[in-house]
């Protein structure tokens, strides 16, 4: 299914310009060259090839000066024209994973494929994320994608693909903001997120004033407040996870390994039940491991609730 040809362009192979390439039609192709060749480079590999989706690595755009903010501008112009019909990821991003397809873009990432996807706003949490949750808990991943200031393609776009995509069983993101060219983005995200069949463990790394201020120097994106952040958060049924990358391969691996349960019983997933309430039961060998648990589940806004009558009976 995806045993497809790739081609060097660039002196990698005897291949120098796009156009020699056989096919008239590429589905992806990654355009990575310094911010004062890409509108250049942009508007040549449009006229000579039909192009379905382009990677765009190019960073030093909307997240940096004035300059690099007029050029990111004019590649939406270009990308919305009309007589193009081409959706871009980027730019100032890695851009996509898929161990299915046999495409990644570094040679570290696990080869081997599974049931988690992400879409992330940073290339090396992304990255790292991917490694470390392969190597800590042996995850492995459906799909992945480094989407950073995301001028054209969306979070909401990805999030409504592995919706219904049937390798995928839980979804990782990590967000910074909306793009400043989409301005009714916010109200379409909601919706989306509201929309979830899946599990989805979000990372939001905007949360505070001084997050918010970095975010612009990363990705160049509008980030939302704490007040806003909180009211999609009790409106939808995403996960909030804190912004640590240990949190979210803890809660990927939770996630995972409860639905693995599931699923070894044919439990389709649409059928799964998650618990919906607060109360936790704690099954440890030692007193000090329990209080120092039950902390954390309370700080978490946990119940450890007190057992009694009957039902500390039946445990002694």
């Amino acid at each position: 299914e995806y045993d497809l040809p790739m081609i060097f362009v660039g002196g990698k192979t005897d291949l120098i310009h796009l156009k020699e390439i056989p096919e008239e039609e590429i589905d992806l192709l990654i355009l990575a060259v310094g911010r004062d060749k890409i509108l250049e480079s942009l508007k040549m590999v449009i006229k000579q090839k039909k192009i379905n989706t382009i990677h765009i690595f190019t960073a030093g755009l909307g997240e940096s000066d004035n300059l690099g903010k007029q050029i990111e501008k004019e590649i939406v112009e270009i990308l919305n024209d009309d007589n193009n019909h081409i959706r871009a990821i980027g730019p100032n991003c890695m851009g996509v994973y898929s161990p299915n397809g046999h495409l990644a873009y570094e040679p570290f990432l696990p080869t081997e494929s599974g049931n988690i996807a992400f879409v992330f706003q940073s290339g090396d949490l992304h990255s790292q994320m991917i490694r470390i949750g392969a190597s800590r808990y042996n995850l492995s991943y459906s799909k992945g994608a480094s989407v950073g200031n995301c001028i054209d393609l969306q979070i909401s776009e990805f999030l409504q693909y592995y919706n219904n995509d049937i390798d995928t069983d839980i979804i990782g993101v990590y967000f910074e903001g909306f793009s400043k060219h989409h301005p009714n983005e916010g109200r379409k995200f909601f919706q989306v997120l509201k929309n979830m069949k899946k599990p989805v463990l979000f990372m939001n790394g905007g949360k505070t004033e001084r997050s918010q201020t970095a975010i612009l120097t990363h990705t160049g994106s509008i980030g939302s407040n704490k007040k806003i952040w909180n009211a999609i958060v009790k409106q939808t049924p995403i996960v909030d996870v804190p912004t640590s990358m240990d949190d979210m391969i803890d809660y990927l691996y939770l996630f995972n390994r409860y639905i693995d349960k599931f699923k070894k019983l044919g439990t389709p997933l649409k059928n799964i039940q998650y618990p919906t309430g607060k109360n936790s039961l704690l099954i440890l060998w030692s007193g000090g491991f329990g209080i120092i648990h039950t902390n954390i589940l309370t700080e978490l806004g946990l119940n450890v609730p007190y057992f009694e009558g009957e039902t500390l009976n039946k445990l002694r």
